[in-house]
């Protein structure tokens, strides 16, 4: 299987991206995972729109991180997301970067992450450019 056409491969790669300040990367990639992740019965997948959301606001793409966020924000309203706690927790993590914009820097790894998540991520970025990706 092609890492590639997996969406859930892909939402992994660009959270990782994101979490080691990969923007453009991570943009691309959440993009592509968001295309492949979406159906029409069931919508977007909330960990796509909240970290393309964030990478876009990284990016300086405000307006696209303000329409990711609403599009996030009606993912939530989905019986299949509305009591997820994780799916709300990157919804907060959204809102509050999105948020704190005028506030003093923060640490590009997020809230509540520690030095073994970067390592984490760093290990799932060499995986990926060993195998070819992208």
């Amino acid at each position: 299987m092609s890492i590639t056409g997996d969406g859930s491969y892909l939402n992994t790669l660009g959270i990782a991206q994101y979490r080691v300040g990969q923007y453009r990367a991570a943009v691309d990639t959440l993009a592509r995972s968001e295309a492949i992740n979406s159906t029409p019965a069931n919508g977007s997948h909330p960990a796509d729109l909240a970290f393309l959301t964030m990478a876009r606001y990284e990016r300086g793409q405000k307006d696209k991180a303000q329409e990711s966020l609403r599009r996030l924000r009606e993912a939530l309203k989905r019986e299949q997301w509305a009591e997820n706690a994780e799916a709300h927790a990157f919804l907060r993590e959204a809102e509050t970067l999105l948020q704190e914009a005028t506030k003093a820097p923060r640490s590009k790894l997020g809230s509540g992450y520690s030095t073994n998540h970067f390592h984490f991520f760093s290990w799932v970025l060499q995986k990926c450019a060993w195998t070819g990706f992208p």
